[in-house]
């Protein structure tokens, strides 16, 4: 226990893990000492990703421009709009009534807004299946919270506040996230490039998915300026974080974790063992 405590003391101290396992016949016993955990791809049960469906960044109400439900007669071409189109259109057009920077927040004011997405439908009974997935969807159009809580604890934490030349690749790149919500990303994350499978024939589809990923690359380009900055800042060689590592935090953004473990020391301190009832 002594040589243990020792070795897991200074490998703790350069950041190095250590695996200690143990066994005990068909019992065993397995322990990973890090200081810490960062998880990228945490795979979220439940996620609801942001697509700047409350606030539209300027290539995607232009796209939604191009759709005018009052000249589409076919049937068939009305029905395969795609729900963001419809969505946006109805958030612009509530922006323009109720001023800017208004956004449905009472029960009646979200219930209004639904009906406003339903009109443009030609068939309204059953209702047409685009305009059906745009009145499930609406939420998304009044959201307010664009960064979830497990990032928000990210960006809080000290170790993400106070870097130094010894903070990890995953606390820079937070970092440079963090202040790309507060500056470029007006409060939102950057995109990930991926939009959600919807009713919509295929070329509207695919350029609406063309457009999501041209500005995910753009905004994950800043991110990447704002690493390099920050390496620079810190003394750092600007290549030892590449542009393909800033990319896959930028397209899991929202899915970031962290998981802060304690020494072997703690463990076995008084105050840990009192923790746990001994």
């Amino acid at each position: 226990e002594t040589t243990l405590k020792k070795l897991a003391a200074i490998l703790w101290k350069e950041g190095i893990p250590l695996c200690v396992g143990r066994s005990y016949g068909l019992l065993g016993y397995w322990r990973n000492v890090v200081p810490e955990l960062p998880i990228v791809e945490s795979k979220p049960e439940f996620f609801n990703e942001d697509h700047r469906l409350t606030s539209p960044f300027p290539e995607l109400v232009e796209f939604a421009a191009k759709f005018d439900f009052s000249t589409i007669t076919d049937s068939m071409q009305h029905s395969h709009v795609p729900y963001f189109v419809i969505l946006v259109q109805t958030v612009l057009e509530w922006k323009k009534q109720y001023g800017e920077g208004s956004l449905p927040s009472t029960s009646e004011e979200k219930q209004a807004f639904k009906k406003a997405c339903a009109a443009k439908a030609i068939i309204q009974s059953p209702l047409e299946e685009n305009f059906a997935e745009a009145v499930e969807k609406a939420r998304f159009a009044w959201a307010t919270e664009f960064v979830p809580s497990n990032v928000h604890r990210i960006f809080s934490s000290p170790l993400c506040c106070s870097l130094s030349h010894t903070s990890s690749p995953f606390w820079i790149i937070a970092r440079a996230l963090k202040d790309f919500v507060e500056n470029e990303g007006g409060g939102h994350l950057p995109l990930s490039g991926q939009i959600p499978d919807m009713h919509a024939d295929t070329d509207s589809y695919l350029e609406l998915q063309k457009l999501f990923l041209a500005k995910a690359h753009a905004e994950w380009a800043i991110v990447t300026q704002r690493v390099h900055a920050l390496l620079s800042q810190l003394g750092l060689p600007v290549d030892s974080i590449d542009a393909a590592t800033v990319k896959f935090h930028c397209r899991y953004a929202g899915h970031l974790q962290v998981i802060l473990c304690r020494s072997i020391e703690e463990e076995y301190s008084k105050h840990s063992a009192a923790e746990w009832g001994f």
